[in-house]
């Protein structure tokens, strides 16, 4: 059965299905026309025919024939048009992927004879995703983890030169455009590597993984719902309990994960919004109980570190306590790699940040980097703060982790 559904797969999805269409089509219009036509110039034949199986007047015959010449007409028609649809749409598939292929063959072309070891300038773009980069008022280039990390990966000055790009990208929806080599050598916000942003851009090797949990206000949700949930049955879960849009919304930010993976658990619950939004601003919305109920897919890390200050600004301010808004999966469930992402064709520029990865990880991972450094930026430096500093970088590596657990079941690998 198996075999065969595949079998009807690969039919529909080939370009005999087109052939089969566009040959039923023309053979019922043909033969819709041919009735028509005899119909027509032997009128007392056809109703002759007609009357073997029943009683028929004269208008009721050419009614019948009317009939069967425009339905079976526009049916052949329809069917012979809807393979020429399908048809042009494949030549335009193939356009595209013809385009691409010539754009990658020019763009390779362009780069200068070099190997890795020879790269001595590049030049990097950057979006914003604090505490990863982060634009700071008395500063002209970015700073955070992904401009440290990939300067000590360079060995800037001394081995290569690393210069930010004047423009600010903004939005996660467009931020690999204008990519090239000698133009935007590497974007230094450490990226989420999804499958979809694999066809435009080339990424290293993996820093670390980073895991992506759930959000939602558990006070608001049902407990049937709740227990047990994995992302192995969210859908099913989701679907069992009735949840629509009137009582259940997804957000999602365009371009980004929380789109993706709503999209494939949630499709029909997504609420898409189209722009830059704090984290904080969704997270509120999340704690809110006004319905709908609303759920986002978010980086753990990010999303507790904007919930802890979100209940400490509500004590502050001597509100009610912040609802228990958190993460609903278990642990490491969503894992996706984190990489730096280069133009598409710089391979050479790929292996030179590879194969310094890999000479860095031997001593330290780049978990390990990025634990300290948060705890840097938090000032946790001092002797006296090191048990804090300590439990700070543990809490850290809750939320990511240096190799991917093969022995556990989860997801990452196809958004």
């Amino acid at each position: 059965m198996q075999r065969l559904r595949a079998s009807w797969a690969w039919f529909l999805k080939s370009r005999w299905f087109d052939i089969v269409l566009w040959f039923a089509g023309t053979v019922i219009a043909l033969f819709s026309l041919w009735v028509g036509v005899y119909a027509s110039v032997n009128p007392d034949e056809a109703k002759s025919y007609f009357q073997k199986y029943g009683t028929i007047s004269a208008h009721d015959f050419d009614v019948l024939r009317s009939v069967w010449i425009w339905g079976l007409m526009i049916i052949g028609w329809c069917l012979a048009g809807l393979s020429w649809r399908n048809a042009r749409k494949r030549r335009e598939i193939a356009a595209g992927l013809q385009a691409q292929l010539t754009a990658l063959t020019k763009a390779t072309e362009q780069i200068p004879n070099r190997r890795w070891d020879t790269i001595r300038n590049i030049v990097y773009g950057h979006i914003e995703y604090t505490p990863f980069l982060r634009y700071e008022q008395d500063k002209k280039d970015p700073g955070g983890f992904g401009v440290y990390y990939l300067n000590k990966l360079l060995g800037s000055p001394k081995l290569v030169a690393a210069k930010a790009e004047a423009k600010r990208r903004s939005s996660w929806d467009s931020v690999f455009d204008e990519m090239a080599p000698g133009v935007c050598d590497v974007i230094a916000t450490p990226l989420f590597a999804t499958f979809d942003r694999s066809s435009k851009v080339r990424f290293s090797s993996p820093l670390f993984y980073s895991n992506v949990g759930l959000y939602m206000n558990t006070d608001a949700m049902a407990p049937s719902f709740l227990e047990g949930l994995s992302v192995q049955n969210l859908t099913e879960r989701l679907k069992e309990n009735g949840y629509t849009s009137t009582n259940l919304q997804f957000l999602s930010i365009k371009g980004e994960i929380s789109e993706k993976l709503a999209m494939k658990y949630a499709g029909w619950l997504v609420d898409e919004r189209i722009g830059q939004f704090l984290i904080a601003s969704l997270l509120s919305e999340i704690a809110s109980c006004k319905l709908p109920s609303r759920a986002l897919f978010c980086e753990s890390y990010i999303a507790d570190q904007m919930i802890e200050e979100l209940r400490r600004e509500r004590t502050e301010a001597g509100g009610p306590p912040f609802p228990d808004v958190a993460n609903v999966l278990p642990a490491q469930s969503i894992l996706f790699p984190v990489c730096f992402a280069v133009p598409y064709a710089d391979y050479e520029l790929a292996n030179l940040l590879n194969i310094r990865l890999l000479q860095f990880t031997q001593k330290k991972s780049a978990l390990d980097e990025l634990a300290e450094w948060l705890a840097k930026d938090r000032g946790l430096v001092d002797t006296v703060e090191k048990k804090g500093r300590s439990d700070f970088i543990k809490d850290v590596k809750k939320h990511f982790v240096a190799a991917w657990p093969l022995e556990v079941e989860m997801d990452g690998t196809d958004a």
